[in-house]
């Protein structure tokens, strides 16, 4: 299974995940990212696995994403019983959470998250280790996951400004016993790289992220808090196409090209009313040969298939199956529209439940 090429990937987004042999066996649950020090400072030496026999480490190099964002294993035997290594640094354990001063011994940040990275595709699919997360973005993965969709959560947070340090400004660090990791730069030219504020976020509650929010991210967010994680809005993502009834081919391309999410999920075009109820749907296949001036309401499908909010994953999961589904819309109590389950989030669930 060739794996879905990412650029970025957090390691709140990463912790969990479960990891699965070839043949789609529950081998365990990411715990942790060990990195080397030292030399190679900064590589990603191994993926920390809790599973039902203990902490197992596997190399980097035998790990691989999957389209349905789960992690697969490239032989089965590449688990091996963690050790008490080191020469490591692990990701979680040891810099998440904690405190970073300069080389003078003044506190500038704490980390809230990491950026990590895949690298090309196939045999050379390996994670990297990019930026430290000091600044709002890292601090809401963390806060509002298991709180927020899955999906939910990580598009809304795309949309968060990011405040981070580049890696090989903290590739060689000293831990002591305050917690604290000491980057070698001063703290002068840790201002010149981030003009944004660096004061240290408040304490990491819901509300007080939610208050340096920005309106509208803060009005998805509370309106998501309301569903069950194991719902059909459990798993929806909020970024989808929506225009209105009266909207043409050409606005949709404006719609499409200006488009903030993951341009590879886009299936369809979603035409909603004034009250954003769902009227309609249009394909993309059916778009492209469309005139720009062509109002969409003629080319699309006026019965859409849809599904509640509180529909549970297993009906969910039969949904798809059973209308061999790549997208499926997700409506509230109001009936409004609200998101858009997409395919691999099933398929990603039906993993976990291995």
């Amino acid at each position: 299974m060739q794996p879905r090429t990412t650029a970025r990937v957090s390691l709140t987004a990463l912790l969990g995940t479960p990891v699965t042999d070839a043949q789609g066996h529950l081998r365990g649950r990411l715990k942790d990212i060990a990195v080397a020090t030292g030399p190679d400072a900064g590589k990603v030496a191994g993926l920390v696995l809790k599973t039902r026999t203990g902490l197992c480490i596997v190399p980097s190099q035998e790990v691989m994403e999957t389209p349905a964002g789960t992690l697969e294993l490239r032989t089965a035997g590449a688990l091996v019983p963690l050790k008490d290594e080191g020469n490591y640094l692990y990701l979680a354990q040891d810099l998440v959470d904690r405190q970073i001063i300069d080389i003078h011994g003044r506190k500038v940040v704490r980390v809230n998250d990491v950026d990590l990275e895949w690298m090309g595709c196939g045999a050379a699919h390996l994670l990297r280790v990019a930026e430290v997360e000091v600044g709002l973005r890292g601090a809401f993965r963390r806060v509002f996951k298991g709180l927020l969709p899955r999906a939910a959560l990580e598009s809304i947070s795309r949309k968060i400004a990011t405040s981070a340090i580049p890696w090989q400004f903290v590739d060689v660090i000293e831990v002591d016993p305050a917690r604290r990791v000491k980057l070698r730069i001063e703290y002068e030219r840790l201002a010149e790289m981030h003009p944004s504020d660096l004061a240290e976020l408040p304490e990491e509650r819901s509300d007080a992220i939610l208050e340096e929010m920005e309106p509208e991210e803060r009005h998805d967010v509370e309106e998501l808090l309301e569903f069950d994680e194991n719902s059909a809005a459990g798993c929806m993502t909020t970024d989808f196409v929506r225009l209105g009834i009266q909207a043409t081919v050409a606005h949709a391309v404006h719609a499409l090209r200006n488009f903030d999410g993951d341009p590879e999920s886009v299936t369809e075009i979603y035409l909603l009313d004034e009250k954003r109820v769902l009227r309609g749907a249009v394909s993309l296949s059916r778009l492209v040969i469309a005139q720009p001036d062509t109002r969409l309401a003629v080319l699309a499908e006026p019965r859409v298939h849809s599904c509640p909010a509180d529909l549970s994953q297993n009906d969910l999961a039969e949904l798809f199956d059973k209308y061999n589904l790549h997208a499926l819309p997700v409506i509230d109590a109001q009936g409004r529209m609200v998101g858009v389950v997409q395919a691999d989030q099933v398929i990603s669930f039906l993993r976990e439940k291995l």
